[in-house]
Order: C-alpha cells, then sequence, then structure tokens
C-alpha cells in the first residue's frame, strides 16, 4: 500500500490533493498533517509544523511520498526536504516560488538525495512542472527557439489567503526584464477565446525551458478567465510592488471577501495555452490543457501522478534533485486528463 503525507493537507491545494488520491488511487494511505492536527474527516491528521524537524521525521519514516502544500511557500524547505532524504521518503511540493524550488534543489544535493535514492521534485505545480513536461512534445524541433505560456485561472475558484498572497508577493517586483505584471498580453484559443495575462516569475534557470538537450527563453504570462481582473492586477502591480513583503499576507488576508465577491460573476474555466515559437516569434506549435471546471486540480495533479506511479511500479525512474518530465512522460499525463474530463488540444 502506497503511503503519502500531506503537509497542510486542510488547506485549499492540500484537501485537492487529498481528494485526487481518494479518487484515483482508493487503496493508498493518506496521512495529513497540520498546525493544529485536526480537520478532516476521511484520515488522520498529525500536529506538525514546517519547522518541527522531529515531527516530520516522525511522519517521513511512515510514509513513501511526501507533499508539501503549505502555500504560498515562504517557508524553509530546509526540514522538510532533510528528513525526507534521510528516511528515503519521496519529495514533492506544489511550489512556483523560484526562491523556494532552488533553496529545495540545493538542500537535495547538500543531503545527497540522489545517493540515498530519494526524489526531490520541487516545482511539481502549473509552473515549472507542468509546463516543462509540455514542452517535452517538442524536444525534436530544432526549430524552436523561444516559449510563452498563458495561464487563465478561473475566477469562481475559492481565494484562500495562502492562494491569494502567493499570487501577490511578485506583482510589481523587480524581474530580468522590468518589474513583474505591470502591464499585459492576450493570446487567443483554439477555440476563439482570448486570454490576457501579465508577465510573472518562473522557477526555470536563466537560459529558460529544456527543448531536447537545450534551453529556449520562456515566458509565462497569468491571468484570469475575466480581462477585467488581469486589468486590474496591472493597475495595482506598482503599488503592491512597493510595499514590504512582510505586508503581503496581511493585504491578501483584507482581500478574500474581494475574491469572494468577484467568483459571484466569474466562471469555473481556466485555460493553459503553450505556444512554441520560431526565430521570428511566429508560432510553430501549441498544447491547450482546458478545464470547464476544477481548474485548481491542475496544480494539484503532478503530485497524484508520482503517488500512482509509486503504487503502480513501487520507486521512481530517477533521484536526487529532479524535474517532474523526469518522473512522468506527457503521453501519460496526457491520458490522465483526458480521463480526468479536460480537453487537451495539440496542434
Amino acid at each position: 500500500m502506497t503511503r503519502v503525507a500531506i503537509l497542510g493537507a486542510t488547506g485549499e491545494m492540500g484537501g485537492r490533493v487529498a481528494r485526487l488520491l481518494g479518487r484515483w488511487i482508493p487503496d493508498a494511505q493518506v496521512i495529513g498533517a497540520n498546525r493544529s492536527g485536526r480537520g478532516h474527516p476521511d484520515f488522520p491528521v498529525r500536529a506538525v509544523d514546517v519547522g518541527d524537524e522531529a515531527g516530520l521525521a516522525e511522519l517521513a519514516r511512515g510514509a513513501d511520498l511526501m507533499v508539501n502544500c503549505v502555500g504560498p511557500y515562504d517557508h524553509d524547505p530546509m526540514p522538510i526536504v532533510k528528513v525526507c532524504v534521510q528516511n528515503q521518503c519521496h519529495y514533492a511540493d506544489l511550489a512556483e516560488i523560484p526562491e523556494f524550488v532552488a533553496r529545495a534543489r540545493n538542500v537535495a544535493k547538500v543531503f545527497e538525495a540522489r545517493k540515498r535514492g530519494v526524489a526531490v521534485a520541487s516545482g511539481c505545480s502549473t509552473v515549472p512542472g507542468l509546463t516543462q513536461l509540455l514542452a517535452t512534445a517538442w524536444r525534436n524541433r530544432h526549430d524552436v527557439v523561444s516559449v510563452d505560456a498563458f495561464l487563465a485561472m478561473a475566477s469562481k475558484s475559492p481565494g484562500s489567503r495562502a492562494l491569494l498572497t502567493g499570487l501577490a508577493l511578485p506583482l510589481g517586483r523587480p524581474g530580468p526584464s522590468g518589474r513583474w505584471y505591470l502591464r499585459t498580453e492576450r493570446v487567443e484559443t483554439s477555440a476563439g477565446r482570448r486570454i490576457r495575462g501579465g508577465r510573472y516569475p518562473t522557477a526555470f534557470p536563466a537560459g529558460g525551458i529544456r527543448i531536447g538537450q537545450r534551453r529556449v527563453p520562456f515566458r509565462f504570462y497569468m491571468g484570469f478567465d475575466r480581462a477585467w481582473i488581469s486589468l486590474a492586477l496591472a493597475f495595482f502591480a506598482p503599488v503592491i510592488g512597493w510595499l514590504p513583503r512582510r505586508f503581503i499576507p496581511a493585504l491578501a488576508a483584507l482581500m478574500v471577501p474581494v475574491a469572494r465577491a468577484v467568483s459571484l460573476v466569474g466562471s469555473q474555466r481556466g485555460v493553459l495555452v503553450q505556444i512554441a515559437r520560431d526565430i521570428e516569434g511566429e508560432e510553430l506549435a501549441r498544447v491547450e490543457i482546458v478545464a470547464s471546471s476544477g481548474g485548481l486540480d491542475v496544480p494539484a495533479a503532478p503530485a497524484l501522478w508520482l503517488a500512482h506511479r509509486l503504487a503502480r511500479t513501487g520507486s521512481l525512474p530517477v533521484a536526487g534533485a529532479v524535474d517532474l518530465d523526469q518522473l512522468i512522460a506527457w503521453e501519460d499525463a496526457r491520458a490522465w486528463f483526458q480521463g480526468a474530463g479536460y480537453e487537451v488540444v495539440e496542434r
């Protein structure tokens, strides 16, 4: 029986991971953890903090995979990754924060995760995990010189404090090409819908996304199913960017009622469009994942895939600090999306 420990199991994303496990791997044993040790009727929840090394070690000793769902990933991953490696428990998280992913990867190297046979897969979310996985469809395309990705999130999705904090942290702050999200771009989907989003940081290295054995520039645009929400974010980004980072969680708490009000006029439709471009910037190919509902299950899905592989084979194919595409093939992920009711478009 595969045992999966979920940190933050009663939060928005942790709850989604647990629900997907219950649906797709019903014989998996889920062990939850949060700071209170309470809150879920379907599986036991232990009181473990992300900095509690002793509690984390006890949790890791009884698990095959630990999934860190404690957003907005402003904590130090060192204690979690360390105990996972020491207890030969594979590790994954849903982080999209570049600094967090880099730190988790470094800890995996320091504690010799590869030598111990432990996979440390940080960033198993939409970015960088899923976008890198999608890019493997073009691994033999030598004419691809850049990749763009546009994510339109469903505004009817629950807006928790952690999710809003993670969304707001990079807004208006300096990036390689200026401040993030000060302007928006748009793209048209294959169905003729327009997506608008602003530039957002990713955890890819300076060389960009991998296409085969090389890396090419990658631009990521994040927005919502309603264009006016993306435009509002761009309007307020300069102000948010000048706020000290320690004030962002408090601002996010104030925005929770606003997000709930917005959800009344939003939709449940989420779309991820990834485009391969040539040297002239023209589109060569694209992959689209369209969720008519349950769009937030998309970033939660990679953790499910890792658990499914462990349940099926008892191991993961590689160890050390690894990317999602080293653990799961795009063909298997595509089959899951289609089986789960998502529309997958490739052209």
